[in-house]
């Protein structure tokens, strides 16, 4: 019995213990800590942009050609004197009053070139004599066989006679489509501290900005500004509409 109790006891000593159960392998812990926000992107509130100012006093040209002659007819040369209208009034406005009305005369070569426009009154050195005349000399009219005259009158009447302008509601609704853009693309101009912006701009009644200037102390800022509004295209309208536009820049 003795010898038969140490057997069984030899036996177990030599069997192996059964192995633990397995412990659940390691889990991955993966924190992910959102990085911190640049001082840029921290700083990119949009522009404040107060209300336009829309000058309902501004001037627009009115054009006529009273005579032609040569190979140049009265009913051609109307055709590229009206189109001047609107380029006159948004280049020449600010030089303008109501009051003004200027007769020029025009040489024109047969290749429908203007060789030399003559101011028939007033002086040519005032401001607004010279402004008009620098925009009749761009005209090209008809090809001809021989060289024409032509008789152009320029009246300056409050832009409301012409028709109906861009009213401040509609002006807004362009411009807050646009302040996003306007501070994502000026942002890197945008100084400690912040700028400010003032953009005077006319819109043609085909709603394309015709002239745009920026007056800002941060020039960069202000010329980015300024490519920006002029690319904006806004409501038709029967007159130019000159807009005055504040923007606040905040860093």
């Amino acid at each position: 019995m003795v010898r038969c109790c140490l057997a069984l006891l030899a036996i177990a000593a030599c069997t192996p213990a059964p192995p633990p159960p397995h412990a659940p392998p390691p889990v991955a812990v993966i924190s992910a800590t959102a990085p911190p926000l640049s001082s840029a992107a921290e700083s990119a509130e949009l522009p404040e942009i107060a209300p336009p100012a829309i000058d309902k006093e501004a001037f627009a040209a009115r054009v006529e050609a009273s005579a032609a002659n040569g190979g140049l007819e009265l009913s051609d040369a109307w055709i590229t004197i009206s189109a001047a209208r609107d380029p006159l009034s948004q280049a020449c406005h600010r030089h303008a009053n109501v009051l003004a009305k200027l007769s020029v005369g025009l040489s024109v070569e047969p290749t429908g070139k203007v060789s030399r426009a003559q101011l028939l009154d007033g002086s040519a050195d005032d401001p607004l004599p010279a402004c008009v005349l620098g925009l009749l000399r761009q005209l090209s009219f008809a090809v001809r066989d021989r060289a024409s005259s032509v008789v152009v009158t320029v009246t300056w009447v409050p832009a409301g006679e012409l028709g109906r302008q861009l009213e401040q509601d509609e002006v807004m609704k362009v411009v807050m489509a646009h302040r996003s853009e306007i501070r994502k693309v000026c942002e890197p101009h945008v100084p400690i501290g912040g700028g400010r912006v003032l953009v005077r701009f006319s819109i043609a009644p085909n709603g394309k900005i015709a002239v745009a200037q920026a007056d800002s102390s941060i020039a960069a800022l202000g010329e980015c500004v300024r490519a920006q509004v002029a690319s904006w295209t806004f409501p038709l309208a029967d007159a130019p509409t000159e807009v005055d536009l504040p923007f606040v820049f905040s860093k």
